[in-house]
């Protein structure tokens, strides 16, 4: 290890572009990753997400309100539940204005989407005059006591029976104001008209485990077409669809008041993560292929003085590993640094974190080993077939190092000019859209 840091200090510059370049690699990696491995959690967020499905159509994820009472006479559905969100809602409080989001559902909302309650408890919904507010709307409200507050939207007055902790990182919104979805004043149209007006609220299903699918859409479709008659079988209706729950957040359906996931954008910023860090490694490799020459005589001196080749295969390995591992903290430390930056560039409705848990930490092992071995591997090869007698004459081999230099090189300017390709591509079309005549 010492002859490792002392030939890492006689070579300060090629150390230094290895190790700022590994390491901004890295940090843009570990946001990639970070911010990948939250969006796919989303969907998965409820440990039920297995048995629950919106029933929808193939455009559409939200039918009517009568969609609920349509399905009721299904026998592998245990539980149904209709909600919508309302988003920028006017909610007033001791004559404070908030403009917030408020989510209308049904007491059995609380069964298919567990929240956690501060105070109060979800059988309070069933009281048309209740509602219930998250922790972050409850601090803004200046009182003492917030449950008992008189709490209006639209003229219509409820009661805070209950504080709810915030959704965070869920398939809903942000949702502040939690009602009873039968009496709410916005809903007035399609509660008097249950099988009319298409496009709101949401109906959720959960159904018993194991149940045969096909023989349950065609009990849907059965009830669909009692419900709505001759309009399911309307182009505007379109085809029926059961979309379980973890693929909603990736569905191509409307899905007003529900989050959405992109998932072309995801697999393009694995792509991009992925040409990042091979260019990295490149870099790696071929300037330590590079410096072959000068590690040679210590490689082998270990091998005449009894070291197996296996041993300096082993000794490579090894330093690559630290040198990663060391990279990778300061890549860490920099995906931490601008990781609020990053979130407010890209506007998600997601902020994703550099996280420290123990899953993560495993993670970000796995990831420095293989970065490790893919990055050392070949140097490491290259220096164990020395023979020593070339060295003691002066007549090490460089045709392979020079090779690989070459391969490495053109790989290397392939996947820059690539990546440029690519940032000017989506500067130019940023630019048209925002210039184009409206």
């Amino acid at each position: 290890m010492r002859s490792f840091i002392r030939f890492i200090s006689r070579n300060k510059l090629y150390s230094a572009i290895e190790a700022v370049g590994l390491s901004v690699s890295l940090a843009f990696v570990i946001i990639i990753f970070c911010f990948v491995t939250e969006q796919m959690n989303i969907p998965r967020e409820n440990p039920d997400y297995k048995n629950i499905y919106a029933m929808g159509t193939n455009e559409k994820l939200a039918i009517s309100y009568g969609t609920k009472d349509a399905l009721k006479g299904i026998p592998e559905i245990e539980k149904l539940s209709r909600f919508q969100s309302f988003q920028n809602t006017i909610v007033e409080v001791k004559d404070l204005k908030f403009r917030t989001n408020v989510l209308a559902c049904d007491r059995e909302y609380f069964d298919l989407f567990p929240a956690r309650f501060v105070s109060g408890d979800a059988d309070m919904i069933d009281n048309e005059q209740c509602a219930f507010v998250s922790q972050k709307l409850a601090n803004s409200i200046e009182s003492d006591e917030v449950i008992g507050t008189k709490l209006v939207i639209d003229n219509q007055e409820y009661i805070i029976a209950g504080v709810i902790s915030d959704f965070q990182n869920t398939l809903l919104p942000d949702d502040d104001v939690v009602v009873e979805i039968s009496k709410f004043i916005l809903m007035k149209t399609e509660i008097e008209n249950p099988f009319n007006h298409f496009g709101r609220p949401f109906t959720f299903a959960k159904f018993s485990p194991n149940v045969d699918m096909k023989s349950v859409k065609n009990k849907v479709d059965a009830a669909y077409e009692t419900a709505y008659g001759n309009r399911f079988h309307d182009a505007f209706f379109g085809e029926s669809a059961i979309v379980r729950l973890d693929e909603v957040y990736f569905s191509s359906s409307q899905a007003f008041g529900l989050r959405k996931g992109d998932k072309s954008m995801i697999n393009n910023l694995l792509a991009v993560g992925l040409l990042l860090l091979v260019s990295a490694i490149i870099n790696y490799i071929n300037l330590n292929v590079a410096l072959t020459g000068k590690r040679a005589k210590e490689m082998v001196s270990r091998r005449l003085l009894g070291a197996r080749r296996g041993d300096v295969l082993r000794i490579y390995l090894v330093e690559s590993f630290l040198f990663t591992m060391a990279c990778f903290v300061a890549g860490l430390a920099l995906a931490y640094a601008v990781a609020p930056t990053v979130n407010r560039l890209m506007n998600n409705q997601i902020w994703f974190v550099i996280s420290f848990t123990p899953k993560y930490l495993l993670y970000y092992l796995l990831m420095v080993i293989v970065v490790a071995l893919l990055a050392g591997i070949i140097p490491a090869l290259i220096i164990s077939k020395v023979r020593p007698i070339d060295v003691v004459k002066g007549k090490i081999r460089l045709d392979n190092k020079i090779f690989l230099s070459k391969v490495f090189i053109v790989l290397q300017n392939a996947i820059a000019i690539v990546l440029i390709a690519i940032v000017l591509t989506m500067e130019l079309q940023m630019r048209h859209m925002q210039d184009r005549p409206t």
